[in-house]
């Protein structure tokens, strides 16, 4: 989960709202700001300045834009919270069924390699004595030499779906 571009973007976005959410907060608070300026003057006097500014919202036709703003942003916030939580499962579901396909593959893979392919190449050693010794015909050992094929490019094509597997479950991880 800590790797995936998009979940670090929605936390981004979710601290993103949070700081929202608190700015408009403090803005039904008084706020005071004072300011001191000097500039040198090339020519001339230099210049003093300052500045006293106070915010007070205590105006009853204001109370509902602060309220309003706190509440819209509570709401982007739960949202977000929401949709990170929806993408985090997401993920965790698509690792899992990534995990659960790999290693079907691969536990098919082995069965093909382990007792599968050896048995064919057994029974087809098997008809070909049979075959030269006159027990069997020659479409017996044709069909046991396509079989063995047939087995060995299903067991190829098991193992490109095993890799596959293997990248798509290193991509759902990030």
């Amino acid at each position: 989960l800590e790797n995936r571009a998009e979940l670090r973007g929605m936390k981004y976005e979710l601290e993103m709202n949070n700081a929202d959410l608190a700015a408009s907060e403090r803005e039904r608070l008084p706020d005071l700001m004072i300011r001191g300026m000097y500039k040198r003057m090339v020519e001339g006097a230099d210049q003093w300045a300052a500045m006293l500014s106070i915010n007070i919202p205590f105006a009853p036709w204001a109370s509902g834009k602060y309220s309003g703003k706190i509440e819209e942003n509570a709401l982007a916030a739960r949202a977000t919270e929401q949709s990170l939580s929806n993408m985090t499962n997401m993920i965790q579901a698509e690792v899992r069924d990534l995990w659960a396909k790999t290693s079907s593959r691969w536990q098919q893979t082995e069965r093909y390699r382990l007792t599968i392919l050896p048995q064919t190449e057994q029974s087809l050693q098997s008809t070909l004595a049979a075959y030269e010794t006159g027990r069997a015909d020659f479409l017996s050992l044709l069909d046991s030499y396509r079989m063995l094929q047939m087995l060995k490019m299903d067991y190829y094509k098991l193992v490109g779906e095993y890799v596959a597997n293997i990248a798509l479950l290193e991509r759902a991880i990030g």
